[in-house]
Parts: C-alpha cells; structure tokens; sequence
C-alpha cells in the first residue's frame, strides 16, 4: 500500500497540481496521518527536499562601467546568500549609475584593492555555505557571472562557482511553460532595482521566494 501511495504521490507532486488533485489524492490514500503529514512536507516549497537542496544558492548582481571585462570595469557587485539572506558587498571603485543609463556605472572616487575584495568574498562564501560548493543565480548570468569569473581568476587563480551559473529567467519561462516569457517574474521583486547591486540580488532573492510559492 505504501509503495502505491508514493507512486501516486510522485504523480501529484510531479508538477503544477490544484487543490482538487490532492484531495483526491487524500482520499485515495485514506486520510493516513503520517502519509498527509509527508505530502504536507513535500507540498511546502520553502521545507522540501527541492528547496533543502537549494540551500547554497548565491544570488549575484553585479554593476561595470561597459559590457564586458575586455572593455570595461567592474565598479561592485552584491551577494545574497538565499537560506540566510546574509549580504556581501564588493566595492572596487566608487560610481554612480549614468544618468542616461543607468545600468552603466560612472567613475566618482578613488578604487579598492580587487584581490583584497575577492579574498574576502571567498570567505564569505565559505561561511555562509558552510564550506559547500556555491551555485551562482542571477537574473541574466551572461552578464553577472562574466564579471565574477574574471575578477576570482585574475587575482585568485580559481572561482568557487566553477564555470556555470542559474538564470531566473529562464527557470521562469519554464514555469510558465512558454520560453519566450522570461521577464513577467521580475515585478514579483519587493526591494526597489536601483543599481545598487546589494538590493538588486536582494530583490531577485525575494521574486524567487515568491515564484517557488506558487506565484506567477
């Protein structure tokens, strides 16, 4: 009986299922206290096993002067440690977003030492995953992780993120199951998108909660 009533439960769990699936789906299995207690488990996005397993997400937002290290500078970046929420800021150089686009930084001040910033941002990393390998999330990795990867092997020798990185964007698109929407889930953010790298990563921390509830 057990096995059928996790085969059954695999089946309802196995995607965007109503509250009419899992009644029927209670029913079937008899109103079993410790099953219903473990399909309450595994219905909680914020306590399962998918979410337990999301527990070294980093969520990075990175703020440069042009659109590449070939061409430009990266000014600070922001991390967010998803299960914690703990924050790192990097600073490299003073700025201030362009007013005629504010997703290109302008040079203000005086500069930081980028091995000294990287250094500390490994530990942080470190601490806050509990010595685990990290897993690099942001709302568009082909910019962000350009910048993090260049800067850690530059003046470290090695990444802690490795050579890939998550994309909210496209996990989106796929909840939504159409690829060519991958921008709906960004008014879902709470903290305001200022440029401010910090809020930034934690705004896309915050839509991603709201996106593994259920909201869309």
């Amino acid at each position: 009986m057990e096995l059928q009533a996790w085969k059954l439960l695999e089946w309802a769990t196995n995607g965007d299922t109503g509250a009419s699936s899992m009644a029927i789906l209670r029913y079937m299995l008899g109103m079993n206290p410790e099953i219903n207690t473990r399909i309450d488990t595994l219905l909680n996005p914020l306590t399962n096993y998918r979410v337990r397993s999301m527990e070294n997400l980093i969520f990075v937002d990175c703020e440069a002067t042009n659109q590449a290290p070939c061409v430009g500078k990266m000014t600070e970046f922001g991390a967010v440690h998803f299960k914690t929420k703990e924050t790192f800021h990097g600073v490299l150089h003073e700025s201030t977003p362009s007013k005629e686009n504010p997703a290109i930084s302008e040079l203000t001040g005086k500069s930081f030492d980028e091995k000294e910033v990287f250094i500390k941002f490994e530990e942080w990393l470190l601490k806050v995953c509990n010595g685990k390998r990290p897993i690099f999330v942001s709302d568009n990795p082909a910019f962000d992780f350009q910048w993090i990867n260049d800067s850690f092997w530059r003046t470290l020798g090695r990444n802690p993120f490795g050579h890939s990185g998550r994309r909210i964007s496209d996990f989106y698109a796929g909840l939504v199951g159409d690829f060519t929407q991958s921008q709906g889930w960004k008014s879902l953010r709470v903290t305001p998108h200022d440029h401010n790298p910090v809020n930034d990563a934690m705004g896309n921390v915050e839509a991603f909660e709201r996106l593994l509830t259920g909201e869309r």
